[in-house]
């Protein structure tokens, strides 16, 4: 668009000057008188015609301007009365409408003759809803400056920069370099120099001008809007400082007016937007991507080091994106930038579904958003995420080094391997959630060299969730990133080693899992240091030959208990620290019931070990001999030595000889703990040895020593449903888990069996089968995501007796306001719990009870209760298992809702 104002004594309607061109121009293209309608009908025109893809260059040359009280105001002809005519109005008529253009970038230059900037009247303010939003500003005079214009070509049509900078743009650059008209002497030879006359003698006026009309400086058949400027640069005799002035000592300073909302001048920037279709290398400069930039399918499209992406569209709450299309080839070298300008209203994206993605080394995502699908390897090396978004799926494998996340949301699903190494740091971030639940099914998570540091309120820095091989090592996790690992460690590697653990809700929590940990230094964190449920296998193992504290694993000065675990998860352990110097909790705590003896012998308790004060149940346990933090050798039991002579086979890789070893154990020494540790090893061995889930649930359900030993036989049968699962009978696991629900011997069983059915749906929903759709008669427990599962199972293990994150908050009713419920206590329960409520003054009180779809079951009248704590028992008798709500009315209004749930 050229607003071109006609003057030196001529005037719209004056022959050539309605082909702005000029008359020995061979292009065409740029007609119509500069007129008010007509601006006004071009801006309508472009109003209609251009969209997110399109650049619009809009040049102000020649304009006057003038100061109408206060407002400026531009004068053009008026079609209407004739040539005769200037009509003088603001400036905003013209700039207002241009706020409804829409394209992807917007160019501004001001040449005109005055010294007023009314740049600010096209700048949109901040938050506006201008539709493009980038925009770029410059002039040939600063503010205040008079305007002394430069040199004019054609006749006074265009000042000189502009000339070349239009042609350029436009494609048709000028048959020659001086097509002004300058005089030898205006007195004595006043014979224009124009190209009739031989053109303009630069080497008399201007030294170094160079001989160029080549746009495409590096020949990559793309002419980019930096080669225009450049060569407008070059072929301008507007020196870097000022502007050449033949009649005219005085000099002009040129305006910057960079608003644009990117760190780089314009003369950095390049638009890019459509479609790559031929594969090809690209500088690494800056580039503003506007709405999608794709890369077709085979093509390899690769930016040199160095480019930065601002991704934006010019719609609030699009999308701007670089797309990898399938079977594409994308390569950022290192130093790359993506960047988001506007996050507030819009997602900045690189996406890859193609053969590969490579991102260089200290490539940097701010505020923007990675989405990768579909190569089969991803690595990620020194790649730094501030405040943005990652998410990977459905690759095979992804290895991420020396990289940092900040204030980013993490997603890795559908994936076989992932590495974790040398020194990644995620800072502040959502938990990171590793789960195996996926159709690809995740089979090994190696962590080594990594720092959790959050603080966004989550509980979690990392949880693992069904995955079979795991290692976690020489890491640290703290400040609220507590570590869970659940339903994993089936496989050959569950190695938990040299990490510390401090500052958060727990330090380790283990659920349904089998881990090795070894030499960690687990401190300080607000309750638990660690916790081991449902069945778990764990071995902890410290230094038999420290001599001090630190030289071995540690477990110590929590808030709550330093150990906390059930009857069929107590864990192996010998040669660690566990020590309690503040005394806010036990040493060692296992939920009742417990029906035999806990063997914790050659382990280190600190100088103030008193086992009736610091063992759970008093009595339970074997101690002696202490660890003193000397060698003194041990004694192991042939059950041990066989035990272990079944695990060196497994590592060994003979894995027919290890289920030898190990139904030996449960044979010969069914007692001992080392009867328990072996079934779930036979569990772990089975997918190494014959993948015969089949025969094996058969032996746990028929053996004989098995069924005669109440603790395997519960075992066995726990292990036998596991077995279900793995061949994929999800109506007879469901059963299995609903019926324990339904029937539980303890408060815990009902607990782990709801979470574990829940985990089995998400399985069976991975699994793909013909059956994968089926549903249980208990439909409550069926979960509508993993996020709502985590959430639920969170919930579930705060119910157990002796967790101890209740001690963040000594008495519940500190934070209750007048008429506000605690949530009841036991929930799920069976029979009875307690409800809670607080009041501030005198009420009448009504309880009312409903089922999940509103219907009302039953009315409890407290009557007029005094200011304070109330409590009373709700028996759940006629309830069927399921989903209640229950609210408080104080006199006759509803004050607060709590949910709770009948097992």
């Amino acid at each position: 668009m050229y607003v071109l104002y006609s003057y030196d004594g001529h005037n719209y309607s004056n022959g050539w000057y309605d082909d702005l061109d000029g008359p020995l121009e061979p292009s065409d293209d740029i007609d119509g008188p500069a007129t008010w309608d007509n601006i006004q009908t071009t801006i309508t025109n472009l109003t209609e015609d251009l969209g997110h893809g399109d650049q619009l260059a809009v040049f102000f040359t020649g304009v006057p301007v003038q100061n109408v009280g206060g407002n400026y105001h531009f004068s053009f002809w008026n079609e209407n009365i004739g040539g005769s005519y200037l009509k003088s109005d603001d400036v905003s008529l013209i700039s207002v409408p241009m706020e409804a253009i829409d394209c992807g970038h917007m160019i501004f230059t001001f040449d005109v003759n005055s010294s007023s900037d009314i740049a600010a009247y096209f700048e949109p303010p901040v938050g506006s809803e201008y539709i493009c939003l980038n925009r770029y500003f410059h002039g040939s005079t600063g503010t205040g400056e008079e305007s002394l214009e430069e040199l004019y070509i054609t006749g006074g049509i265009y000042s000189e920069q502009l000339y070349y900078w239009a042609s350029a743009a436009r494609g048709h650059l000028p048959e020659t370099f001086a097509p002004w008209n300058i005089w030898l002497d205006p007195q004595s030879n006043p014979i224009p120099l124009g190209k009739e006359n031989g053109g303009f003698p630069y080497a008399d006026y201007i030294t170094g001008h160079p001989d160029d009309q080549k746009l495409d400086d590096n020949e990559d058949g793309i002419i980019q809007m930096e080669e225009v400027f450049n060569y407008a640069d070059e072929m301008n005799t507007w020196s870097p400082t000022y502007c050449y002035l033949p009649y005219n000592d005085d000099s002009e300073n040129p305006f910057m007016q960079n608003n644009f909302p990117f760190e780089e001048d314009l003369l950095n920037l390049n638009a890019l937007t459509g479609s790559i279709n031929s594969s090809q290398v690209i500088s690494g400069r800056s580039y503003i991507i506007l709405d999608i930039l794709s890369v077709s399918p085979g093509v390899s499209l690769t930016f040199e080091s160095g480019a930065e992406f601002y991704i934006t569209s010019t719609y609030g709450f699009y999308m701007g994106l670089i797309s990898a299309e399938e079977g594409s080839y994308l390569t950022l070298g290192d130093n790359a930038k993506i960047i988001n300008p506007y996050p507030s209203y819009s997602i900045g994206v690189l996406s890859c579904y193609g053969e590969s993605l490579v991102l260089g080394k200290n490539t940097q995502f701010i505020e923007s958003f990675l989405g990768v699908g579909g190569p089969s390897n991803i690595v990620l090396d020194e790649v730094f995420f501030f405040n943005s978004e990652i998410i990977i799926w459905d690759c095979n494998e992804i290895s991420i080094m020396n990289s940092e996340f900040n204030d980013t949301y993490i997603e890795f699903t559908d994936f076989s391997y992932l590495s974790l190494t040398e020194n990644n740091v995620f800072n502040n971030c959502d938990p990171l959630v590793l789960n195996g639940t996926a159709p690809m099914g995740l089979e090994t998570v190696q962590i080594d060299y990594c720092h959790f540091s959050q603080t966004n309120g989550s509980n979690y820095g990392l949880l693992i969730n069904n995955v079979s091989n795991y290692s976690i090592t020489n890491s640290t996790s703290k400040n609220g990133s507590s570590v869970k690992i659940e339903n994993s460690g089936w496989g050959n590697t569950r190695l938990i080693e040299n990490n510390d653990i401090s500052g958060n809700l727990t330090g380790i929590e283990i659920y349904n899992s089998s881990s090795k940990l070894k030499n960690n230094y687990i401190f300080t964190n607000l309750s638990e240091g660690l916790i081991i449920l449902n069945n778990s296998n764990v071995d902890l193992v410290g230094n038999p030959f420290a001599h001090y504290e630190y030289e071995t694993q540690r477990i110590m000065d929590n808030g709550g208990h330093e150990i906390r675990t059930d009857e069929g998860s107590f864990p192996k352990m010998k040669w660690n620290a566990i020590i309690d110097d503040n005394n806010l909790g036990l040493l060692m705590y296992c939920q009742d019931p417990v029906t035999f003896e806990k063997d914790v012998r050659y382990n280190y308790w600190g100088n103030d070990f008193d086992p009736n004060f610091d063992f759970y149940p008093v009595g339970a346990y074997i101690y002696d001999p202490i660890f003193e933090l000397i060698y003194n050798g041990e004694e192991k039991s042939d059950a041990e030595l066989l035990y272990e002579s079944g695990k060196e086979k497994f590592i060994s890789e003979n894995y027919t000889g290890a289920k030898v070893d190990f139904q030996q154990v449960v044979q010969q020494y069914p007692e001992s703990k080392f009867a328990k540790a072996s079934l779930k090893e036979l569990y772990v061995v089975e997918k190494f040895d014959l993948d015969d889930y089949y025969s094996l649930k058969q032996y746990l359900v028929s053996n004989s020593i098995i069924l005669s030993n109440e603790v395997l036989l519960k075992l066995g049968d726990f292990l036998a449903n596991r077995c279900d699962i793995k061949l994929e009978n999800w109506p007879g696991a469901i059963a299995w888990f609903e019926n324990v629900i339904q029937n539980p011997t303890s408060f815990a069983d009902s607990i782990y069996a709801i979470i574990d059915l829940q985990n089995t749906y998400l399985l069976m929903q991975q699994s793909g089968t013909k059956s994968s759709h089926y549903k249980g008669a208990l439909l409550q427990y069926v979960p509508e995501s993993l996020e709502s599962y985590m959430e639920y199972s969170n919930y579930l293990l705060s119910l157990l007796p002796g967790d101890k994150k209740t001690k963040q908050i000594p008495n519940p009713f500190t934070h209750l306001k007048h008429g506000d419920l605690l949530q009841n206590s036991p929930n799920p329960f069976n029979t009875s719990t307690i409800i809670r409520y607080k009041l501030e003054s005198e009420a009448m009180v009504i309880v009312k009870v409903y089922d999940y779809t509103g219907k009302l079951l039953r009315t409890i009248n407290q009557g007029t209760k005094t200011e304070g704590n109330h409590s009373f028992d709700f028996i759940s008798e006629g309830l069927s298992p399921g989903i209640y709500f229950y609210t408080l009315e104080l006199n006759g209004v509803k004050r607060d809702s709590k949910k709770m749930m009948v097992f």
